[in-house]
């Protein structure tokens, strides 16, 4: 099987599985976040028409979850070997190396506060099992777990701006909906550095989980 025949394969198989609700607990509760690299950045930044979305589909590879990143303008393409170099597999992890320097000490706040950032990614650590029992429920209301997650690319130039970001954690969390009768999954980007005390780390958000936000073109 080819690489495009396996993230085409992954997608589809998440786009049912979401709506399982013991699948989708056994499968989110192996991983926290995934990473974004500067070089994944600067790729789609080559593209002639810079992209307004970063969207990160959610895939099944062989009872591994994963996310797949792709930018808005090639998305609006199928997938094949001209899209391909701009689209990144991505392991969806839990486990943050302890020696890494401590990037918390110099985060600030981008367009979210660090205490709100906090709050949410906690939401989804405790909540995470509750949520996904509500969105997978047998009520007219349930709409499955995420598909996709819609990223500004704006959000990811803030993230970015600081030359010594080396890479960026998106981490999952949960945030009130627009009419407060629940949550809405979230991603919360967090700058890292492999340099310690390299100040001016943001913590980025303005993501949109869909469902419910899913006016998305028809990808892979």
């Amino acid at each position: 099987m080819t690489a495009i025949e396996e993230i085409k394969e992954a997608i589809n198989l998440w786009s049912k599985e979401r709506t399982d609700g013991e699948k989708a607990k056994i499968l989110l509760g192996k991983g926290s976040f995934f990473k974004i690299s500067r070089l994944d950045f600067e790729k789609w930044g080559e593209l002639k028409v810079k992209p307004e979305w970063i969207y990160a589909y959610g895939g099944d590879f062989k009872d591994v979850f994963k996310f797949v990143l792709i930018d808005s303008e090639s998305a609006q393409k199928p997938l094949d070997d001209k899209t391909l170099p701009y689209t990144f597999v991505k392991d969806f992890v839990k486990d943050f190396d302890v020696n890494s320097p401590d990037f918390l000490m110099d985060i600030k706040a981008g367009n979210i506060e660090v205490n709100d950032a906090l709050k949410r990614v906690m939401r989804w650590d405790i909540m995470m099992d509750s949520w996904i029992g509500e969105q997978t429920s047998t009520t007219p209301d349930a709409k499955g777990v995420t598909k996709v997650f819609k990223i500004p690319f704006e959000s990811l130039k803030n993230a970015f701006e600081n030359s010594n970001v080396d890479e960026v954690l998106a981490v999952i969390g949960l945030k009130p909906s627009l009419d407060n009768s629940g949550y809405d999954t979230d991603l919360i980007l967090w700058s890292t550095s492999s340099i310690k005390g390299t100040g001016d780390l943001k913590v980025e958000n303005l993501v949109k989980p869909c469902p419910p936000y899913c006016d998305l073109p028809t990808w892979p």
